[in-house]
């Protein structure tokens, strides 16, 4: 999935602010980083996390063997949610392509009936 940022730096800080799970130190205008704020992870269950992408940094294609992965990104450009949802055995990658804005995208990890 290709994403482009909307937020400035100064944005997610004070978004992330609401989140006492995250360490908004992390936040620092670094180029490449990415910042995960688990809400919630149960073994054998899943997990939901909130990702932070600093500008150009991305997630490398990667393999789900053991569950399945949804990214949610609110498109600021066209008003709409994107989605991507990568079934177990598959494979998927997450990019910011975004020059000067970071990328926030919700991740749901999960295990399905069908996956079992």
């Amino acid at each position: 999935m290709v994403v482009k940022g909307y937020n400035t730096p100064w944005s997610v800080k004070a978004w992330a602010g609401k989140l006492e799970m995250l360490d908004k130190s992390k936040l620092a205008n670094k180029s490449r980083s990415i910042y995960s704020c688990v809400l919630f992870s149960k073994e054998g269950q899943g997990s939901v996390s909130i990702l932070y992408l600093s500008p150009k940094a991305g997630v490398k294609k990667h393999r789900h063997t053991n569950d399945s992965e949804i990214y949610i990104f609110w498109d600021l450009k066209n008003q709409r949610l994107q989605y991507e949802i990568c079934k177990k055995g598959n494979t998927h990658e997450l990019k910011n392509i975004s020059e000067k804005r970071w990328a926030v995208v919700l991740s749901i990890k999960f295990e399905s009936e069908s996956d079992k």
